[in-house]
């Protein structure tokens, strides 16, 4: 001892300190057994019921997005300042058993159209479904699809915002059968020319067919052809320039939902919510039932789902292939419980069976993962499902291994002569227990810096796993070695196994050690094989051409998870995403959401920085987003902006558009439709006027109408308060009574009735005297009518109102008095432009998506603020897209896997540097045979197809974890080796401790991992089965293989402390050979 330095003598110090108090420790608990195992239970059980308190989350967003992160922040500033996005329920239906056929439509041309045109197979049944599905009423509270729908023109009107290609016809047969013939073109026009005209126009309200029918939806909204048309595009080409939807062979129905946040503090929210979970439960069952039927399928293939299928069908998953899992660990069970046993002779089979010693074992494992769930549960830190699946496994891993060991070494390490049963298991303790002590400690401390991850899932994780290790190494030093106790003296007594109760006939217990079938496999054959000279080099240069291998292949590792992966088999959602890829003809929709509270949008200048259209920017919003579109392959932008303020500007000088009532300072709707339905103060004349034979039926609304027609006519006559000429109400006058202020009687105020009623009348917005440009609205008249434009309902008259199109999309803030003509006025705080990504298939597109979509922002950002130094002043620019969320962790796995290895081998390479002993090149060789591992298992991962991800990221720091079980026993094993040679020590080594660790983990696992093969989902068969079939068999490859080979060549010389310390012991408990020797 005097001749090692500081640290070499502090090593063996503490080496010396663990062996002594371990070995005290294990003669404590051999002594007083009972109490031992009452006192750690009963720890343990108490705090499993934490479990009672457990918050187990399932939310996709919760599971795989931190709050922190950017697209949860701006997920969150885009729910709560416009309105989550919709619930989005689709039926994709594809025509079979049609053909496409030839048409001369009005134009002159011959159009080939697809199979979907054909009316009574097709068209018609389409139309029913679409019916049916608007009919679904719940059966526990009958809530129908009007009570939950997105209606646009609300509180005008309920109609949901359903897109169909039936919306050209506003859902109504009889306008399709519609057949007029038009002598100029000498044709019959049909139902297919109205087609062409709408598909090239969906605004108009006259198709030019000679039946004059509006393309609009029944709401009055305008549905573009690519929302719900697919089929038509060319494989594998791109969006073209001129599509021909005429020959689409599907069509794409989607029903937009309103949507809520689930956890809105505000109780009507979330009941809204449930109504619409409740109706989406309807339906889908509706459409499992209606797709069964074969009538209803003769000329459909069809594809659907909800909001809510996804999660369900994950759910589903979950609990699916739980007789999967149980299956797999109760084959793992037996194996440990029949494997612990010696088994010399049958006759003596039920006096060495281990039986209820690998039951207790086991029990202790599921004990720890309890026990480790439950304090998690007391301190409200959210679980997920993945730990349900994973951590038991890991523990086992890690337990198991422990368990053999331990066991094992007690049967081949005899007792000394001197020695007592108490003594002879203190000492075992003391020899594996600072070995367990590395491994437990150095995976614990792995799992809780890997806490530190940004991602929820991996963070929870991390922590259970921590917890579950570090639980389990104290149950196994505590409650397993006072098991081990007690299963020594049954077995030295002579009493059976389980039957504890009943003695054996003949009592013949040996004073040597056992040896096992795995034992002398690797004595006599597999040891011997592996130290010789060729097979060492041979193995270092296999080895080292693997790594190399696997490491030019790691970076090409495909990143993001197939969503389809993560359904079962027979999911309905399967071919739901099938269809997606096929016939979908536009990505979903990404919003350029601008926070503008720092800027006015009323002044010109920053308006140009804005709008897309004459005297605007060329680097304004709309201008980039517009250019970016001219790519789509390359910004995977779809198409230009929807932008609210160009068609504000123009809403405000169009003289059809932009009017209101000085009697409510209330704006005339665009469609005809009175805002009385909503909130009029002369609700009563509507309901007067509602039935007049005189007006037709029709409301107050046909003043609108009337007005519209005859101002210009006299225009001139009209006063400046906007009172109309008395001859335009001299029919009217009849109907119009007041009470006479001076005499307090009722008569007919004719006069005043007419200048009441002219109150009433549609008034055009003028501008304002501070405005510049005639053709804009100046800044008074732009803050003065922001809220008439949100408001107005499209219609024939004005289709660039702004109520269905913007009213969830501009967020104002009133100012807090009128101006000084009586008109409140408003700044925009916030507003979103939205436009479409292209087609999204595989996870590089969405990822991708959101990369390009980040840069755009970030240029329209920069070209908006311009040079100001101080950004706060400026607007902020983001995009959002309802994918984000789900897909933003990918843009950073790369850097997120290797900064969690990176943590997990730092702190594996200090705990292991401290509990070997301060031993410098042991604790670097387990680090560099970790990491080859851990390499090699990518590599796998490249040529089996297994992308990198959340889930394959908790397994390679599983694996991690798993692999200081492979080399820290076997490394470990070697220091305490007194044999004369490297070589001989690593023989050793690989027959004493290889045997165990390959019955521990590698076996122990096999069979387990072989059930999870026939999973019903194929997440688990690719990120479960493939995953850990590797992780055992590339561990125990590195461990049980090359270790042993590398520890011949390079490992650490006999330290002369451990040496003085073995033969100490020897000498104290009469023992005078190695273990090595005693079966020599």
């Amino acid at each position: 001892m005097q001749s090692l330095n500081l640290i070499q003598r502090a090593g063996a110090d503490l080496e010396l300190w663990l062996v002594n108090f371990f070995t005290f420790w294990g003669t404590f608990c051999a002594k007083y057994p009972i109490p031992v195992i009452i006192v750690s239970l009963s720890i343990a059980i108490g705090l499993c019921t934490g479990i009672f308190w457990l918050n187990v989350t399932t939310d996709p967003i919760e599971l795989w997005a931190s709050p922190s992160s950017r697209s949860r922040v701006e997920r969150d500033f885009f729910d709560k300042t416009f309105r989550p996005f919709y619930r989005i329920t689709q039926v994709i239906v594809k025509a079979k058993n049609l053909s496409s056929f030839k048409y001369d439509d009005f134009l002159g041309e011959t159009k080939s159209f697809g199979p979907i045109f054909h009316k009574e197979e097709f068209l018609f049944p389409l139309l029913e479904l679409q019916k049916n599905i608007e009919n679904i009423k719940t059966k526990e509270n009958g809530i129908t699809l009007k009570d939950i729908c997105h209606a646009p023109l609300e509180p005008i009107s309920d109609v949901c915002n359903i897109q169909n290609i039936w919306s050209y016809w506003q859902d109504n047969q009889n306008e399709l059968e519609k057949i007029e013939f038009n002598s100029d073109t000498n044709h019959n026009d049909t139902y297919l020319d109205h087609f062409i005209v709408c598909s090239r126009n969906p605004t108009t309200s006259q198709a030019e067919t000679q039946m004059k029918q509006s393309c609009m939806s029944k709401g009055g909204i305008p549905v573009q052809p690519y929302y719900m048309l697919g089929g038509f595009i060319p494989e594998n080409e791109p969006f073209p320039q001129n599509p021909s939807y005429h020959e689409a062979s599907a069509v794409v129905i989607s029903i937009m939902i309103n949507n809520y946040d689930h956890n809105s503090p505000n109780p009507e929210e979330i009941k809204k919510l449930e109504k619409a979970l409740e109706w989406e439960k309807a339906y889908v069952e509706f459409m499992l039932e209606w797709t069964k039927n074969p009538e209803n399928t003769k000329y459909m293939d069809i594809a659907f789902t909800s909001e809510r299928s996804i999660e369900d069908e994950l759910a589903k998953e979950t609990y699916g292939d739980i007789s999967t899992i149980a299956v797999s660990y109760i084959i793992m069970f037996i194996y440990i419980t029949f494997s612990l046993g010696e088994n010399t002779t049958w006759k003596r089979f039920m006096v060495e069976s281990k039986i209820t010693l690998g039951l207790g074992g086991v029990i202790i494992v599921l004990l720890s993962v309890a026990a480790s769930i439950g304090i998690f549960g007391f301190i409200d830190v959210p679980a997920t499902l993945i730990i349900f699946e994973i951590i038991p496994f890991l523990v086992l891993a890690v337990g198991v291994d422990n368990i053999f060991i331990m066991v094992q070494t007690c049967q081949r390490d005899p007792r000394g002569a001197t020695e007592t049963h108490v003594e002879h298991v203190g000492r075992i303790v003391g020899e594996v227990a600072p070995s367990m002590l590395l491994t437990s400690v150095t995976e614990s401390t792995c799992f809780f810096l890997g806490a530190i991850s940004d991602m929820p899932a991996v963070r929870a994780f991390a922590l259970y796993a921590g917890m579950a290790l570090l639980i389990d190494f104290l149950m196994q030093v505590t409650c397993f070695i006072s098991l081990i106790s007690l299963d020594m003296a049954r077995q030295n007594d002579n009493y059976y196994d389980i039957i504890c109760c009943v003695r054996g006939s003949k009592k013949n217990v040996r004073q040597n050690g056992g040896e096992g079938v795995v034992y002398k496999l690797f004595k006599h054959f597999y040891a011997p094989f592996v130290m010789k000279e060729w097979v060492r080099a041979a193995v270092v240069i296999i080895f080292f051409g693997w790594f190399c291998t696997s490491l030019a292949v790691t970076p090409r590792i495909e990143v993001g998870l197939d969503q389809k992966l993560s359904m079962p088999d027979d999911s309905f959602v399967l071919k739901y995403f099938t269809f997606i890829e096929k016939y979908l003809s536009v990505g979903p929709p990404v919003y350029f959401v601008v926070d503008s509270s720092n800027v006015d949008l009323s002044l010109p200048g920053i308006q140009n920085k804005f709008c897309g259209g004459a005297g605007c920017s060329d680097e304004s919003l709309n201008s980039l987003i517009n250019l970016w579109s001219k790519q789509p392959e390359k910004t995977y932008i779809a198409a230009p902006a929807q932008s609210w303020i160009d068609d504000y500007l123009a809403w405000t000088i169009d003289d059809s558009c932009c009017k209101y009532r000085a009697v409510d300072m209330s704006v005339c709707q665009s469609n005809g439709e009175s805002k009385a339905k909503a909130q009029s103060a002369l609700s009563f004349i509507d309901k007067f006027f509602e039935n007049d034979d005189f007006f037709g039926g029709n409301s107050v609304n046909d003043f609108d109408d009337y007005d519209h027609e005859e101002e210009e006519k006299e225009e001139s006559n009209s006063s400046k308060n906007g009172v109309l000429p008395e001859s335009m109400f001299s029919k009217y006058d009849q109907f119009y009574y007041y009470e006479d202020e001076d005499d307090n009687q009722n008569s007919v105020q004719t006069k005043k009735g007419r200048s009441k009623r002219a109150t009433d009348s549609c008034i055009k917005c003028p501008n304002s005297d501070d405005a510049i440009d005639l053709k804009r609205p100046g800044p008074k008249a732009f803050r003065r009518y922001m809220k008439w434009f949100l408001e107005d309902n499209p219609g024939e008259r004005c289709p660039k109102a702004g109520h269905a199109a913007y009213s969830q999309s501009v967020r104002l803030k009133a100012h807090p008095q009128k101006d000084n003509e009586s008109f409140f006025q408003y700044n925009v705080i916030a507003s979103n432009f939205m436009t479409f990504h292209t087609i999204l298939k595989t996870p590089k597109d969405y990822y991708e998506a959101l990369r390009w979509a980040r840069r755009l922002s970030s240029e329209i950002e920069n070209s908006i603020n311009g040079n100001l130094t101080d950004k706060s002043q400026g607007v902020k620019v983001f995009p959002y897209s309802i994918f984000y969320v789900f897909y933003e962790q990918y843009l950073t796995m790369w850097s997120d896997t290797i900064n969690s290895l990176l943590v997990s081998f730092l702190s594996i390479s200090i705990v292991t540097f401290i509990l070997t002993g301060f031993d410098f090149l042991t604790s670097i060789i387990i680090v560099v045979v970790i990491a080859m591992i851990l390499i090699n298992l990518m590599g796998m991962m490249y040529f089996w197809n297994i992308s990198l991800n959340a889930v394959s990221l908790v397994n390679l720091v599983m694996a991690v974890g798993i692999s200081v079980e492979f080399c820290s026993h076997i490394a470990k094993a070697f220091t305490h080796s007194m044999e004369e040679t490297k070589i001989l020590r690593a023989k050793s080594t690989i027959i004493n401790m290889g045997s165990s660790v390959l019955s521990g983990i590698t076996l122990t696992k096999f069979g387990g991992i072989i059930v999870l093969a026939f999973a019903n989902s194929q997440i688990f068969s690719i990120f479960y089965f493939r995953m850990y079939l590797g992780i055992v068999l590339i561990g125990a490859a590195h461990g049980l293989i090359f270790l042993p080979v590398l520890l011949s060549y390079i490992g650490p010389p006999i330290s002369q402390p451990k040496m003085e310390m073995m033969q100490l012991r020897k000498r104290k408990t009469g023992l005078s050979q190695s273990k090595a020797d005693i079966f020599k």
